[in-house]
């Protein structure tokens, strides 16, 4: 909810510099390859990987300086939900397009935590 929601709110406050967030989960798109449904199109984990790779391409740019400070500057990836994964076309089989959704299950979820048990 930090990083998806309150940051960019707090970003459009006048005279705010940067927002960080600490602690809680991050907010992860998780990707969960069906194994039995790769064999059956032929389709290979790296090719699950590199399609998902060119459908959130994500480039970074340059920094400006203005009044002092320096403003980055980045494109943001393009996947947005849950359903832009999903439809993100992995293979072509017999002309037909084969998407992430019919390999693999796509939910949302959070980082591994590390560090000692609370």
């Amino acid at each position: 909810m930090q990083d998806w929601i309150i940051r960019p709110q707090l970003r459009t406050v006048s005279g705010v510099a940067g927002i960080d967030s600490i602690g809680g989960y991050a907010k992860t798109f998780v990707v969960e390859p069906d194994p039995v449904r790769l064999t059956s199109y032929g389709i290979s984990y790296t090719e699950l990987g590199e399609a998902l790779e060119k459908a959130n391409l994500a480039v970074g740019a340059n920094y400006f300086n203005r009044g002092g400070e320096s403003y980055l500057v980045r494109a943001d990836a393009r996947i947005r939900s849950i359903d832009e994964i999903a439809n993100a076309v992995v293979a072509t089989r017999g002309g037909v397009p084969v998407t992430v959704g019919q390999i693999a299950a796509v939910k949302i979820g959070g980082d591994l935590r590390t560090g000692p048990p609370v």
